[in-house]
Formats: C-alpha cells, structure tokens, sequence
C-alpha cells in the first residue's frame, strides 16, 4: 500500500542544444553596436558641454585654444623697447581674481602630513592668482613653532593685487 501511494516524478530533463554561430555573431553584434553608440554619445555630451560651460568655452581659455594671436615680438621673446616680453601677462588666469573659501577639520598632529599637502595645494591655487582663505578648525592647541611654520611657508608672492592667502586657526 505504501508503495501505491508513492508518487513518483519525473526528472525533467534539459536538453542542453549547443549555442549556434548565428546566436554568437548576433550577441557579438549587439555588443559592439552598446559599445559604438555609448562612446558616440558620451562624445557628443562631452562636445555639448565643452561648447556650452563658460569655464571650458574657448573664450574664457585662448591661450589653451590656440586663438591667441601672436606678434613677432611674442615670438622673439623681446618687445620693442628691449624689455622681456611675459606670456603670463599676456594671458590670465582664469583663477585670477577668483576667492576660494576652504575649511578644514584637523583633528590632532598625526595628520600634519597630510594637512601640509593640503595647504601645500591651496597655496599653489594663489599662486595662480586666487585669494584663497583657510580656516583650520582643531582640537588641539597648535604649539608657537608650528603656527611660526605655518606663517613662513604659507606666504604668496604673487604680485597680482587679487591674489592672496590667509590661515586662520580655530580651537
């Protein structure tokens, strides 16, 4: 009785086919047309957007651009007078003038490195011709040698009257 009410079921088999050349030509077609048709579209946006941001358009960078007409005095290296001629006077920055606001968080003197770097980096953005302020907020009291460091080596000498660096340390 028992093995009546057995039921017994069927393995479904699969029937594994082998994929054939049509079906990998056409896989293979599909993604090469994905792969075509992401790079054209992501040319195009990149294109739109290099035409259309104030801060790539080329007539906010001339001298990246190739636009910048040139003199001969340009060329020799020489004006008129006899004085060098400077490419940087010629072209600006388009970081001249520009105020840059950082905070950053530091927290105790393991990371000195690291916020050395940092600075280091901000300083090369007044360089360029940035007012740049910092504001370092910590927690620990920074000791007089180090803050005399800070003031030493976080100087900018750029001449240009817009550019500009200050440090502020907040406890």
């Amino acid at each position: 009785m028992a093995a009546a009410n057995h039921i017994q079921h069927r393995s479904s088999t699969k029937s594994t086919s082998p994929i054939s050349v049509s079906t990998i030509r056409l896989a293979i077609l599909l993604v090469t047309a994905f792969i075509f048709g992401l790079s054209v579209c992501s040319a195009f946006f990149l294109w739109q957007t290099h035409q259309t941001d104030p801060v790539l358009s080329t007539s906010h960078l001339p001298h990246y651009h190739g636009n910048v007409p040139l003199s001969q005095n340009t060329l020799k290296g020489k004006e008129d007078d006899g004085i060098e001629a400077s490419s940087s006077s010629s072209t600006p920055s388009i970081l001249d003038g520009l105020r840059v606001l950082v905070a950053i968080a530091s927290y105790d003197f393991m990371q000195l490195s690291h916020l050395e770097e940092v600075l280091d980096g901000f300083q090369d953005l007044c360089y360029a011709g940035s007012k740049v302020d910092i504001v370092v907020y910590t927690t620990v009291m920074y000791p007089v040698a180090l803050i005399d460091m800070f003031n030493d080596r976080m100087r900018c000498n750029n001449p240009s009257p817009n550019a500009g660096l200050t440090m502020t340390l907040m406890l």
